[in-house]
């Protein structure tokens, strides 16, 4: 319950200077990621960081349809608030999946979570 608080709760992060923790992606959409850390009110903006530059970005990235403009903005923004250092990605834990000629259907990405995966494992013909 404590960990789950410390998410939320802003009282239960007093006098925490860092925190590591797992996160991932819901969708293949680094948009659905950024707006959990960025801009005002944000869920995990939890420093109240705040460049509008970055916000402006963001925000003209999830405005366009141009997936080259919609790509280069988010680049931009990423170029900034990575030097700013708001959030410091430190490693990224792959997903281990045992698969071979014998055995098929376990999913290959995070969608596990969402979905009876196991049930999709099975021999192959």
């Amino acid at each position: 319950m404590d960990m789950s608080n410390f998410f939320y709760v802003p009282e239960y992060r007093k006098g925490i200077d860092m925190a590591m923790t797992l996160g991932f992606l819901d969708i293949p959409d680094p948009l659905d990621y950024t707006s959990l850390f960025f801009g005002k009110g944000a869920l995990f903006n939890w420093i109240n960081y705040s460049n509008p530059t970055v916000e402006k970005n963001l925000e003209l990235a999830r405005q366009t349809l141009d997936p080259v403009k919609r790509a280069q903005l988010i680049v931009d923004a990423q170029k900034l608030y990575t030097a700013d250092a708001p959030v410091i990605p430190l490693a990224m834990d792959a997903e281990i999946l045992f698969m071979n000629n014998k055995i098929s259907g376990a999913p290959v990405s995070f969608t596990y979570m969402w979905i009876p995966s196991l049930a999709m494992v099975g021999a192959t013909q």
